[in-house]
Parts: C-alpha cells; sequence; structure tokens
C-alpha cells in the first residue's frame, strides 16, 4: 500500500495524521512558489479550490493550468477517427441482442417455475433497451409484481440458485434492492429488481434522448466504455457512480453546451405527473442543429469540463431542468450531500444519483478527469484513455541516475509526490526530453510518454473506500 493509500484510510479510522501534514507543509510552500507565474484565474480553476480534501493529497498536488478550450483541427480529425473505431467496435451484435432476449425468457421460465401461483410480469429495461449496450452490458430485469413472497430479493436469490444460476448475490441494503448473477451457459450477467418500475421511465427517456441528436450514443457509449476501463462505474460496491449516474451526467452536459445539443424534456411546471416527459420524437430531431460541435470535440470539452470548470461545492446536475441548480437550493448544502458529487435524479428530485461516492471518491474522479483531458490534448488517443485501471502503479525514475535516490519508487515522499503531479498545460513545438522535475527547475513540459500520462494524477484514491457498517454481500451456497 502506498502513501497516499495508507493515509487516507488511517483519516477514515479517526487517525489525523498530523505529524505527516507537518512534514509535507514546507515542500508543499516551496514547490508553489515555483507556479509564481500562473495567473490568479489558472490558480483558481484548480478543482482542489472547490473542494476539501485529505491534506495528504492536496498538499502533494500542484497549481493546474487551465487547457486550451478547444482542441487544434488537426487533432480534432485524428480524434474523431479514433472515437468513430471505438464506438463501431462497442456497439453490440444480433447475436449478443439475441442471447439477451434469451436470458430474459430464461429467467421468465424460472419464476414460473418456482412460483407457479404468483402474478408477476417481467421487464428488460436498462442498456440492452436504451441503445448504449454493448456485447459485455449485463442484463437488467425489473419484476412488477404483488406478491410477498418475490417482492423479498433475498427469497428471490434462494429460487433461482436452485436452478442454478450461479455467482448468486444478494444486495438488500441498496438504494435498489437487487439479485445478481451469472448464466454460464449464455456467458451473461443479470441484475433483478422488484417493483422498482422508475427505471422503465428511465430507459424510455435515456432512449428518447438518443434519438433526437446523432450525436449522443457515441458520446455515451465512449465515456461509459472509459469509466468502465478505469473502475469507476460500479456504484453496488461502493466508491463509484452508477452508470445512469454517468449518463444523466452525459445528458445534461449537452443540454448546457452554447448552443444546447439536447433539450429538456420534462414538466417544470408541476401540473403533469413526477414521471412524464416529452417523448415525441418528430419535434425534438434536429434540436441542436446549430451546435455543429463534433464527437470528438464534445469528448474533450466533457473531460476538460469536469476537470477544470465544474464547481464540485456548489453545483448540483440537473437534467429535468436542463442546467446546474445550487446545493443550497436543493437543501443539500450541509450534511452527507454536501461532501458529494450531486446529481438530481429526473423522476425524484430528492435523491442525489452521486450518493454512492464519498468526498475522497469524488476527488479521485476529478482527477481522472484532469488524467483525460491531458491524454486528449497531448496525445489525442483513445486507447491510452481507455486503458484499464492498474491498481497500485508507482511512477519509476527516468534517466536521472543521480537523482535515484530522491525519485526512487522506494522512497514514500517521492511515490506520493509524483503520482498526485498535476500536468501543465503547455504543449511543446518539439518533443522534450523527458527528465525529473525538481524543485529547483521551473521550465514545466507536459508529460507525453504512456506511462507519465497514465500516472500523472491520483491513481488509486478515486477507489479507495471508507469502512461501511453494513453487512457482507451474502452469496448463497
Amino acid at each position: 500500500m502506498n502513501l497516499a493509500e495508507d493515509t487516507l484510510l488511517s483519516k477514515a479510522l479517526g487517525d489525523e495524521h498530523q505529524s505527516l501534514e507537518n512534514t509535507h507543509t514546507k515542500k508543499h510552500v516551496d514547490m508553489a512558489k515555483q507556479h509564481s507565474n500562473l495567473t490568479p484565474d489558472a490558480a483558481d480553476a484548480h478543482p482542489s479550490s472547490y473542494y476539501p480534501v485529505p491534506a495528504i493529497i492536496k498538499l502533494a498536488s500542484e497549481p493546474l493550468d487551465v487547457p486550451p478550450e478547444h482542441l487544434e483541427s488537426s487533432d480534432e480529425n485524428m480524434l474523431c477517427y479514433e472515437a468513430l473505431s471505438l464506438y463501431e467496435s462497442l456497439l453490440p451484435t444480433k447475436e449478443s441482442h439475441e442471447r439477451r432476449n434469451e436470458l430474459a425468457n430464461k429467467i421468465n421460465s424460472l419464476l414460473k417455475a418456482e412460483w407457479p401461483s404468483c402474478d408477476f410480469k417481467l421487464h428488460v429495461f436498462g442498456s440492452s433497451q436504451n441503445r448504449l449496450g454493448t456485447n459485455f452490458s449485463d442484463v437488467d430485469i425489473c419484476v412488477e409484481t404483488t406478491s410477498k413472497d418475490l417482492e423479498n430479493v433475498r427469497i428471490l436469490a434462494k429460487g433461482l440458485k436452485k436452478y442454478g444460476m450461479q455467482r448468486v448475490q444478494c444486495i438488500p441494503w441498496a438504494k435498489v434492492p437487487i439479485v445478481r448473477l451469472w448464466d454460464k451457459d449464455l456467458n451473461l450477467a443479470c441484475d433483478i429488481n422488484v417493483n422498482n418500475t422508475i427505471a422503465l421511465c428511465n430507459t424510455r427517456m435515456i432512449r428518447t434522448y438518443i434519438d433526437i441528436d446523432p450525436r449522443v450514443r457515441p458520446l455515451a457509449m465512449i465515456i461509459k466504455h472509459w469509466a468502465k476501463q478505469r473502475q469507476l462505474s460500479d456504484a453496488g460496491n461502493g466508491g463509484t457512480l452508477s452508470t445512469y449516474a454517468w449518463t444523466c451526467m452525459i445528458l445534461n452536459f449537452l443540454q448546457m453546451r452554447q448552443p444546447p445539443i439536447l433539450p429538456t424534456l420534462h414538466d417544470q411546471t408541476g401540473e403533469k405527473p413526477p414521471t412524464w416527459f416529452n417523448d415525441d420524437l418528430s419535434s425534438l430531431r434536429g434540436f441542436g442543429k446549430a451546435n455543429n460541435e463534433s464527437v470528438a470535440g464534445l469528448l474533450y470539452a466533457f473531460f476538460r469540463h469536469f476537470a477544470v470548470e465544474f464547481d464540485y461545492s456548489y453545483h448540483v446536475m440537473s437534467l429535468r431542468y436542463g442546467k446546474y441548480l445550487d446545493k443550497h437550493s436543493k437543501g443539500w448544502d450541509f450534511g452527507r450531500n454536501y461532501r458529494m458529487l450531486c446529481i438530481e435524479e429526473p423522476f425524484d428530485t430528492s435523491r442525489n444519483l452521486g450518493n454512492s461516492v464519498d468526498d475522497i471518491s469524488v476527488f479521485g474522479l476529478r482527477k481522472e478527469f484532469q488524467r483525460g483531458v491531458a491524454i486528449l490534448y497531448e496525445q489525442c488517443n483513445l486507447s491510452l484513455l481507455c486503458e484499464p485501471y492498474k491498481y497500485n502503479h508507482v511512477i519509476q525514475p527516468v534517466n536521472d541516475s543521480s537523482r535515484a535516490d530522491e525519485s526512487s519508487p522506494t522512497s514514500e515522499t517521492s511515490v506520493a509526490s509524483q503520482s498526485l503531479q498535476a500536468p501543465v498545460w503547455v504543449k511543446p513545438k518539439q518533443p522534450p526530453s523527458i527528465r525529473s522535475i525538481t524543485e529547483d527547475e521551473n521550465d514545466f513540459r507536459p508529460p507525453i510518454r504512456k506511462i507519465d500520462l497514465d500516472t500523472i494524477h491520483t491513481d488509486t484514491v478515486a477507489r479507495v473506500k471508507l469502512p461501511r457498517h453494513r453487512p457482507v454481500v451474502k452469496t448463497f451456497p
């Protein structure tokens, strides 16, 4: 375990590590002087200034210059080609669609066999229906029933286990209790909930947004793929966001482009039911034609926005209203929500879709956004952007034997400061030689090697989970 992880976990358990903070304070002040040439706006734009974070992270972070608003045209064209190739590789095949239908029918048959007297209806929702699924997406099923037996997810899990389903897990404490399982014959995972019919509305809403503009689907699929590769989309186990939360973030981002690409579909007068939304595609298609941004340009803008623009301490993303609300107006400016990324659920506006993360995880998410915008600006490389997350990856010293002792990965101080190093957005005219950045050097250069880009930011903090006082996931034998 590296120094950053050790400190974060210790803080979660009540140890403030005051001595460690004092040790790094002087070094942080000295290194900050190197950036005295930054404008006040650039320093204020650093995401760390928006949100209280653990001292060990803040002390090791550097001020972040605001990256350019747009990519150069040649870089954007190259990124467009990569985005199209990645998008096409993610599209599900006909065979994959058929296997999902087969699994849904199989689950339906098993439920009828186990509870023949129960009246229920099975619905498939989520990525299998909203056009954001891939060949590897799970199957999401909602069981609508009035049966007390089927309403209990523990009983439902035991019944499915009897019929040969594998890796059956019951997660009853989740916001929406689910049963998670694996079908070895169809090679598919499945999440089953009971009577969560609002999920069916969510699926129809997302499908409507996707059908309004042709850029929405490729952009959303690429970002969701990135989040999955970087292990940032597993809300069920805590510490990260759900895929639904990521989708709402993307759609709200597109609503707020200038000119907007997506409209608001929900009733804002309060006269219609909360689950109502406008799904008349004949009047909605072509809404964003005034905006001529490409998928690649939008991808870069998305990472840039959440790396340096979004105010994590103040803003609440609202897909229902197509804008940012403030936490004070929502009553989310204190308590648990104050220390979280806030994403308003469009049908149940009292629910924060970001409540699956904690303050440490939010800081780690911002660092992942910074890593993403660095890669897109410097390399225009989606393969590197979506490279699978590697646990506890450490920067190695580069071509500087004279400073081997200072930059050695065995030095805890060096590991913490290097892994949390933020880039400066000055694109070199010629590729510079890679060299170690020391305290007495002011000529900072952005990293250009794959290993440097992958480790310039917090590499593990987004996935550090605070201890949770709840039962362990129960696996049925």
